[in-house]
């Protein structure tokens, strides 16, 4: 994948499939598919309530595997970026030409409006899914208890 490639992909106009959008409970994982506008994408959302919310897109045109185009971690372990940087638990992970597929950023530094409630769950999904480009609806969101 090329940085334009990623560009486009990011900037496009995104939706969930189901109508209503369950948030999993905490400790849990789901998967949410998320659909182009014009459903020629097909993407993921990983939801890991342990730590992390990631976007994926499924394309069999041009890879056959699923390539994370954002991450998000809250308190994760911390490790290195390929540049030899040490990140702290939370941060983003993000794609790049110049590593191959992501580089992590301080989720404090990313963003200068998003991000900003890392201890809400709810907050940074929204957040996630705004930065995405996903349409969501408050009233699309509920909590699996």
């Amino acid at each position: 994948m090329d940085k334009e490639y990623f560009e486009r992909l990011m900037k496009m106009a995104k939706k969930f499939e189901d109508e209503g959008v369950v948030i999993p409970k905490l400790g849990m994982i789901e998967s949410l598919k998320v659909l182009s506008e014009d459903g020629r994408e097909t993407f993921y959302v990983d939801c890991d309530r342990k730590n992390r919310i990631e976007l994926k897109v499924k394309n069999q045109n041009r890879h056959s595997s699923n390539t994370v185009l954002f991450r998000v971690e809250v308190n994760c372990p911390p490790h290195l970026n390929p540049d030899g940087t040490l990140l702290s638990r939370n941060h983003v992970h993000i794609f790049t030409e110049e590593y191959g597929e992501s580089f992590a950023v301080e989720l404090d530094e990313f963003h200068p409006h998003l991000f900003k409630k890392w201890n809400d769950f709810n907050s940074l999904f929204e957040d996630f899914c705004e930065y995405s480009n996903i349409e969501v609806q408050s009233t699309q969101l509920s909590i699996d208890e």
